[in-house]
């Protein structure tokens, strides 16, 4: 009797736990590249922009339940798009170039989330982000995953 009850309370925390497993911010600096000037030659600032996006490991294979993504408390848009299975390359790492390569566990897929700013674009002004929120629903509890850090990847010129 026992050991049905210790199966049974099992069975029950599985049921209800978060579907988020794990979460990691990436973000990318957006250099300038050709930079404008202006009628007597003199060069037009270009503000610095950064693009976000998260990489989050959940159990089973069904699309997450998000309601919600902050960051330093500002809601963000967001898609969210499925990620083949393996090995998936974040990008390098900016302070020392290594690759980031992310796999999801067994029976776990990964999810890829592209921030977007309220105004419907993926730049954003280049402010660090000191806690990024993901509100989701896993069955019929709401749950919070925070994240304090990001890591910043190295992104290519654009011009």
């Amino acid at each position: 009797m026992l050991a049905f009850s210790g199966i049974m309370c099992m069975g029950l925390l599985a049921q209800t736990s978060p579907a988020i497993i794990k979460a990691t911010a990436f973000c990318i600096t957006i250099q300038p590249g050709m930079i404008p000037v202006d009628d007597n030659g003199n060069p037009r600032p270009r503000p610095i922009q950064v693009e976000r996006f998260l990489y989050i490991e959940c159990k089973g294979v069904e699309k997450p339940q998000i309601m919600e993504i902050t960051g330093n408390r500002i809601p963000f848009n967001y898609q969210i798009m499925t990620v083949a299975p393996g090995i998936v390359s974040a990008g390098k790492r900016m302070l020392d170039g290594k690759d980031i390569q992310l796999v999801a566990r067994k029976n776990c897929r990964l999810w890829k989330i592209d921030l977007t700013h309220k105004a419907g674009t993926t730049i954003f002004p280049a402010t660090e982000i000191k806690q990024m929120t993901i509100q989701y629903r896993s069955g019929k509890k709401t749950y919070a995953f925070t994240l304090n850090n990001e890591t910043e990847i190295r992104g290519f010129e654009r011009y």
